[in-house]
């Protein structure tokens, strides 16, 4: 009896820290190249991604755009966790008035296994991001010149995205005997999520060179976790919902014709736990066709490069420690993005 019950406890434990982790994991951003290497600080850069903010949809494009495609690659590599990559199209397009965009993204891992010894008791864990897929639309448009100042400009944005996922993981116990072979039991954690993301956000540019951004969203998640363990305890099936408010005000501000800076806050209320993150990041142009940038994503640092020509272009960037909240889970994460974009 006392044997199921450790084995009991041991599934709760796993299927709790599961839990906790993904309130902690729902956080994460992985974002296109040009916003990663800016330390993710772009909910108001205009001519930047419109990764967190749906108005900046409207303002990539200049008066001549009729249509544009953005592939791009990610790759995040934690420490004591999974690798995942993915990669995402977007296809923009105007409209008689406004611009729209359509995106999908992909992405999966590999297995990562740990190993740890306790008193003799052998404990083995893996984890695997075996399915991650995103749809998006987002609609932004030039709504108002002139509206406080002469001069000033108003975008605004919406957007909607629906995203499911997959994740393995595993709990292998081996308990020594005193007498007799050792006994060794595993959990299995299923977990299957969907969601739907409502964002909304407003781009306000008083000045040629300062522009204010906000942007807000709303994510329902629904997670039916299944987590099969020894044959002599009930199986444990359950489901999870996460509610997350996101919130993010910024602003970036065109120095020099060379240097722009930005900065941004996040304040993301997940189930009731509260995350307040901190961005900044800052552009040099050598050239009207070169850019190189640099910033804090909340935690750790990043740099990148983009190379702009008429009809096109490409980004590369590195982050290294992003994402504080996981550290302690899944441990310090580099990420490599690349995005390249073709516009006609």
């Amino acid at each position: 009896v006392i044997l199921l019950v450790l084995l009991y406890l041991f599934a709760f434990c796993a299927k709790a820290k599961a839990d906790g982790f993904s309130e902690a994991f729902a956080t994460v951003q992985v974002l296109s190249a040009d916003c990663a290497s800016m330390g993710n600080a772009c909910v108001s850069a205009r001519e930047f991604s419109s990764d967190l903010n749906p108005a900046l949809v409207a303002i990539t494009t200049d008066k001549n755009f009729k249509w544009g495609i953005s592939p791009a690659y990610a790759s995040v590599n934690f420490k004591n966790g999974p690798d995942i990559q993915g990669d995402s199209m977007s296809f923009t397009t105007a409209l008689p008035k406004g611009v729209l965009q359509l995106s999908y993204t992909g992405a999966g891992s590999n297995r990562h296994a740990d190993f740890a010894e306790t008193d003799g008791i052998l404990i083995s864990s893996s984890l695997d991001f075996d399915s991650i897929q995103d749809f998006g639309i987002q609609y932004g448009i030039d709504i108002a010149k002139d509206l406080i100042k002469k001069g000033d400009k108003l975008y605004i944005g919406a957007g909607y995205t629906y995203s499911k996922s997959k994740i393995l993981s595993d709990l292998a116990v081996t308990i020594p005997m005193e007498e007799g072979d050792p006994i060794a039991t595993e959990f299995y954690l299923n977990s299957k999520s969907r969601s739907r993301a409502y964002t909304a956000g407003v781009v306000y540019v008083p000045i040629e060179k300062l522009s204010l951004g906000i942007a807000y969203s709303y994510t329902r998640t629904k997670t039916n976790n299944k987590t099969d363990i020894p044959a002599e305890i009930e199986s444990i099936s359950g489901e999870e919902k996460i509610r997350m408010n996101d919130l993010r005000v910024g602003a970036s501000w065109k120095i020099t014709d060379k240097l722009m800076l930005a900065g941004d806050y996040r304040h993301a209320k997940v189930n009731g736990n509260n995350f307040d993150q901190y961005y900044a990041g800052a552009e040099y142009c050598f050239h009207e066709a070169f850019c190189v940038y640099g910033g804090i994503p909340n935690s750790g640092w990043s740099s990148g490069a983009g190379l702009y020509l008429k009809n096109g272009g490409i980004n590369v960037a590195y982050q290294y420690d992003p994402f504080r909240e996981v550290r302690d889970d899944l441990g310090k994460a580099k990420v490599v993005a690349l995005t390249g974009y073709l516009s006609f």
